[in-house]
């Protein structure tokens, strides 16, 4: 059966680089359709043109308000607090109402279209989830016949509950969503079938069911990614920043579900042809030479055949790379860099070795840290250590180990992020004996409640909603703190990874951090101006004329290789 569907994406929060950088995920399900015969198209709303839509008028106002207040300085009293947070309740609500506006603009659109058989949306964040809600809603009453089925990590971590949702979807993708929504599509009109497709949650009556788990065994075997701006229409204008995800690899079942990064499953690969050969396919659509290499849990071995063969085909390329100090082979280090590899990050979590082994897991010593971090820098590469900070059972003394650490290795940037407790990970299952309270993260409608608010205010005016067993104050507080002390040495602790690693690829040597903090402050204060200009920036860097690039063309894919 051929069917026509729409891919969406309605970012609950689009203010963060990674959301208007190209969606891979929607990109490889439209692939997977494609393959099988199906008509698809991606609407993506992570633009920058959503952004200006979502903060014009009342919620612009608020922002030009406070940001004096909140960006530039510290409050000077509490009435200048209070002056600041009653604008920030202003913005948020200004912007929550242009977002619900902006919903039923889209649910009236996906409703006047004749002949779609489905429509998937995908949903990574609480405020992603929030927004796609608000488009479900409408558009059940618009389109009663329209199938409406959700995937992403939300539908990953809350499948069941979303299910037993009423009036809202159908069905949603609980895992490998390229197989598992192609599947679907061969059998969207026959809900009877439902229960033979792998990854699939679905109500059947008053019941919700659960169809097996099931992961490919390959990844080389999945189609290209979808990224023809016939298909994905946002990648036709300079709405999007141009830097491509690719991803290499996926962890296995056990790294899914469990807490420790190095699980004792290996983690599934591409092939290096199919992934060299997604980087050409792309450079050839868009000019593009800017990657991100997500595999966090990639082998040295793999990753060192991808850069000897970006080198052997002569492709010019800047990357950035997701790292795991397990993984992490300094020999290997060299030919990153002289493929094109301009940054590593690396989560550390804690500079204290007691935690690494009890409280997170972990299969690496601060000794490898060190000399992983130090190899990287000596190498010309920028390192990015990112840390969690406070966790239950972080005390004065781990704090203090983590500071040596980074005083002892100074990377490039030391970003400070909250613990998350997600459903599905050792945190989870574990909380009481490792001193998370995780009440409400029963189901979606109490994660809904965690939702990050317009705008993001830095510093003692961040608003946090912890697991933690202390106030949300003191979680604030300590974090604060923390990242205040690493930035008093020199290394910058407030900037996201995605910041950084933006900062990186525009090549500004000595001067990351200045414009990682602009692109901070443009995304903070919902500065839409500002954001189309990063784009154009980014863009220009990213982008060459395909004709200009040094890219040949693809080996075909060998089914055996000897000596």
């Amino acid at each position: 059966m051929k069917t026509r569907s729409v891919l969406l994406y309605f970012p609950g929060y689009p203010f963060d680089p990674t959301i208007l950088t190209p969606n891979r995920p929607l990109a490889s399900v439209a692939g997977s359709l494609l393959d099988q015969g199906h008509e698809t198209r991606i609407l993506d709303f992570g633009t920058a043109e959503t952004v200006a839509r979502l903060v014009a008028g009342k919620a612009s106002a608020h922002m030009e308000r406070i940001a004096g207040h909140c960006l530039d300085q510290a409050a000077a009293n509490p009435l200048q607090t209070l002056h600041v947070l009653w604008h920030a309740r202003g913005a948020d609500r200004a912007f929550r109402d242009r977002r619900m506006r902006f919903a039923r603009e889209i649910a009236n659109q996906l409703g006047a279209q004749r002949g779609l058989h489905f429509a998937a949306f995908m949903m990574n964040t609480v405020e992603d989830l929030t927004s796609t809600l608000a488009i479900v809603a409408p558009l059940r009453e618009l389109a009663p016949r329209l199938k409406l089925v959700g995937f992403g990590e939300m539908a990953h971590l809350f499948g069941e509950t979303l299910s037993a949702e009423p009036n809202a979807f159908d069905c949603l993708c609980v895992d490998e969503p390229e197989s598992t929504l192609a599947a679907l599509a061969e059998r969207i009109d026959t809900p009877q079938g439902w229960a033979h497709i792998p990854n699939l949650a679905y109500k059947d009556g008053t019941r919700v069911r659960v169809s097996r788990r099931e992961v490919a065994a390959s990844l080389s075997g999945l189609p290209a990614p979808a990224y023809e701006p016939d298909v994905y229409p946002a990648l036709k204008a300079e709405q999007k920043i141009r830097v491509f995800t690719i991803d290499e690899c996926r962890p296995s079942a056990s790294y899914c579900h469990a807490a420790p990064l190095e699980a004792a499953e290996p983690p599934r690969v591409r092939s290096v042809a199919s992934v060299c050969n997604e980087m050409w396919r792309i450079g050839t659509l868009f000019g593009a030479r800017a990657f991100h290499f997500s595999g966090e849990s990639a082998p040295a071995s793999h990753v060192s055949a991808v850069a000897h063969e970006l080198m052997r085909r002569g492709m010019s390329t800047i990357y950035t790379r997701a790292s795991s100090i397990a993984h992490a082979v300094p020999a290997t280090f060299p030919a990153l860099y002289s493929s094109g590899c301009v940054a590593m990050s690396f989560p550390i979590d804690t500079g204290s070795q007691r935690l690494l082994d009890t409280f997170y897991g972990r299969d690496f010593t601060i000794t490898d840290v060190e000399r992983v971090l130090r190899c990287v820098k000596s190498i010309g590469m920028l390192a990015i250590a990112r840390f969690t900070y406070p966790t239950p059972a972080d005390d004065y003394h781990t704090r203090a180990e983590t500071m040596r650490l980074i005083e002892r290795t100074t990377p490039h940037a030391a970003p400070v992020a909250l613990p998350a407790v997600l459903p599905g990970t050792r945190w989870y299952s574990d909380a009481r004996l490792l001193g998370f309270e995780i009440e409400s993260l029963r189901n979606h409608r109490d994660a809904l409640a965690t939702g990050r608010r317009f705008p993001a205010l830095p510093g003692n005016f961040r608003q946090t909603r912890t697991n933690l067993g202390m106030s949300d104050y003191e979680v604030s507080s300590l974090h604060h703190d923390l990242v205040r002390e690493i930035e008093h040495r020199g290394v910058p602790a407030s900037l996201p990874d995605d910041y950084v690693r933006l900062a990186c690829i525009m090549g500004d040597a000595g001067r990351e951090q200045e414009f990682a903090a602009r692109v901070q402050r443009d995304f903070t204060r919902g500065d839409a101006m500002g954001i189309a200009t990063l784009v154009d920036l980014v863009n220009e860097v990213a982008c060459v004329s395909a004709k200009r690039m040094a890219l040949k063309a693809p080996d075909a894919e060998r089914i055996a290789v000897g000596n």
